[in-house]
């Protein structure tokens, strides 16, 4: 499997899992730690393919409303 599809594979399951830990609010306002959380994480997986991450960085955030809206019709 070619690295590049690895490291990203790894590195989207890791944001997701990262992030989820974390309010809306905080993931706004304390980025720069959650950015190192998410890079730790990568850089736990990434000596066997002989790669480094230098840098992560969150750029956008998208919400999934329709758990949102779910919760707002349970009686």
């Amino acid at each position: 499997m070619h690295v590049c599809f690895r490291v990203q594979s790894r590195s989207q399951t890791t944001v997701r899992n990262v992030a989820g830990r974390f309010s809306l609010d905080q993931l706004l306002s304390d980025t720069a730690s959650i950015n190192d959380q998410i890079k730790n994480v990568i850089d736990l997986h990434r000596e066997p393919w002989g790669t480094q991450v230098t840098a992560v960085e969150i750029k956008d955030i998208t919400l999934v409303l329709q758990f949102g809206y779910a919760a707002c019709w349970i009686d």
